[in-house]
């Protein structure tokens, strides 16, 4: 009997190493891909096809009903935040570190893990409109 070794592969939640994945794959604009990734500890590449598969295109722009597709798809559960912090850098300062959440500004998605902003935003004064606490999720 031959035993076959078989890699385990661990992936690493950053934004940087996400950022990596999307360019390996020459893929750009996919900052709800990359938000729901690190938000619901999901490769990126299972989330980057689930946009796919709910009518993101390809380097294209992403619409809130698409993000919304997906994160059910994952059965992730979301609380909205009722009081939004004027700054994403409040954002850092004031909502409760052992929680992931996902932060809507003017066009743009991002993800917040453990009290640090995981984007390229981070340490920016972008204006939140929305942040919704990602509850669970069964990735």
């Amino acid at each position: 009997m031959k035993l076959i070794k078989t890699m385990h592969v661990q992936h690493e939640y950053t934004y940087d190493s996400v950022k990596k994945v999307a360019d390996d794959i020459g893929e750009h604009n996919d900052c709800a891909v990359k938000a729901v990734c690190l938000a619901t500890r999901t490769p990126y590449e299972r989330v980057h096809q689930l946009f796919l598969d709910a009518g993101r295109r390809f380097r294209g722009r992403t619409k809130d009903e698409y993000t919304y597709t997906v994160l059910s798809t994952l059965g992730v559960h979301l609380m909205e935040i009722p009081h939004v912090p004027n700054t994403v850098r409040e954002c850092e300062r004031d909502l409760r570190f052992s929680n992931n959440y996902l932060i809507w500004t003017r066009g743009h998605l991002l993800a917040m893990i453990n009290g640090t902003v995981q984007d390229w935003t981070n340490g920016r004064r972008h204006r939140p409109k929305k942040v919704l606490m990602v509850c669970n999720s069964q990735s």
